[in-house]
């Protein structure tokens, strides 16, 4: 690190206060690690009295080691697969799992495959283990984004019932520096604003709102999608994949 950059660092005697709004996985992942950093104090601000109150209280958690291979993003996801088996030690999660995933092809076959699990049947032209027996994993994000708030609040990291509904800025002509997060009590009506000398806006689709509080652009539109949920049976239980 260039003499520049260290000098920058807060000392403990100065620490700044990052401010996040939001209660997903990225802002509760945000409060854990800057927490733990030790370099500045977290306050987290979430709408809801809980986190994980939307998309990260109900998403699949399925993670995948090597799908990202050949692209300009390959590290980041070889390195999140495996910091995922870390904070499942340090976090003490028991949704953690290593678990095969298979690539089926269905049709008549004239040499049908042996399946790997014993529950697949019907008709099969390919099966095949992607990945090996270690390259994909499940965790359930709630989970996840509650042990990682959690974690940050142990650290000491602060969290805050509230809509964020702007940015307070230092001059609000110019807009450079920020001073927190205005917040709205939804049970009083009345707005404070949260200091902050940073602010991250982590509030999944509702961080276009950021737009206008920034005068940028935030491009992010809703995809409609569905999903469908099978019953388990003990076979499948018995062998996951």
């Amino acid at each position: 690190k260039s003499p520049i950059a260290m000098a920058a660092l807060p000392t403990p005697e100065s620490k700044r206060t990052v401010a996040i709004a939001g209660g997903g996985l990225v802002a509760c992942s945000c409060a854990y690690f800057l927490q733990k950093s030790g370099l500045v104090d977290v306050v987290l601000v979430e709408r809801m009295p809980h986190v994980a109150s939307a998309a990260s209280g109900k998403a699949g958690g399925f993670l995948a080691r090597d799908w990202g291979d050949g692209t300009s993003t390959e590290p980041l996801h070889k390195r999140s697969f495996a910091l995922h088996e870390e904070l499942a030690k340090t976090l003490g999660l028991e949704t953690y799992r290593k678990i095969p995933t298979l690539s089926v092809l269905g049709g008549e076959s004239l040499a049908p495959p042996e399946p790997i699990v014993s529950w697949l049947d019907g008709d099969i032209q390919m099966c095949r283990l992607m990945d090996g027996p270690d390259g994909t994993a499940q965790v359930t994000p709630k989970e996840l984004c509650v042990k990682l708030h959690a974690a940050a609040l142990e650290l000491g990291a602060k969290s805050v019932t509230g809509e964020v509904t702007g940015v307070a800025f230092v001059d609000e002509d110019a807009k450079d520096k920020v001073r927190g997060l205005i917040v709205r009590d939804e049970n009083t009506g009345e707005t404070t604003v949260v200091a902050g000398d940073d602010v991250v806006v982590a509030m999944g689709p509702w961080s276009t709102r950021a737009s206008e509080w920034f005068d940028i652009d935030v491009p992010m539109t809703g995809i409609r999608s569905t999903s469908v949920v099978y019953e388990a049976n003990e076979a499948v239980m018995r062998e996951p994949a």
